[in-house]
């Protein structure tokens, strides 16, 4: 089942006329179709955001390699990015993209349809962190610290359902935030 929570129209990444749709569903996407994955994973109720040299605050995520299934994906860029491990994992939504009209010249990616997916899960345990070229620091963050990221801002129909998804679990589990 999906659940449409937005939709853009024409947005200025794509190099082509588009719609963007933000959907909440636990349906698999084609795997030739997924282009990233990208997670909201939890700690204590705590939100693990990771600094890119470049982008600034985000969550965790990035591309599917090629025969990549995107759990797996999912697995190491958390693990890349942070060296976090995660307890559970769900599927909570994906973008989907859809280009209208023709095809770009030499336009690499899926065509005329294109997906990121979307996870939401609890971490097991933060190995210790090394870092890289590409990600500098690593920091948990309380629900309204996360709304000020700008990225996380952008996806916050998303995250507000896999915040409440995490209370829910915790709730359900007899936990507290403690």
């Amino acid at each position: 089942m999906e659940r449409l929570v937005k939709t853009m129209r024409n947005v200025h990444w794509l190099p082509f006329e588009n719609t963007v749709e933000h959907l909440i569903s636990s349906e698999s996407a084609k795997a030739e179709i997924v282009t990233t994955v990208h997670g909201f994973f939890f700690i204590r109720g705590r939100l693990l955001t990771v600094r890119h040299r470049e982008r600034g605050w985000e969550c965790p995520g990035g591309h599917r390699e090629p025969g990549e299934g995107s759990e797996c994906a999912m697995h190491r860029e958390l693990y890349e990015e942070s060296q976090g491990v995660v307890s559970d994992i769900f599927q909570l939504g994906m973008l989907r993209r859809t280009a209208i009209g023709p095809k770009p010249d030499n336009y690499s990616r899926p065509f005329p349809i294109s997906v990121s997916v979307f996870y939401w899960g609890n971490l097991g345990h933060l190995d210790d962190f090394t870092g890289d070229d590409e990600i500098i620091e690593r920091r948990l963050v309380t629900f309204q610290q996360a709304l000020m990221v700008p990225w996380i801002h952008r996806y916050r129909e998303l995250f507000v359902e896999a915040h409440d998804r995490c209370l829910g679990r915790i709730e359900a589990q007899g936990g507290d935030l403690s």
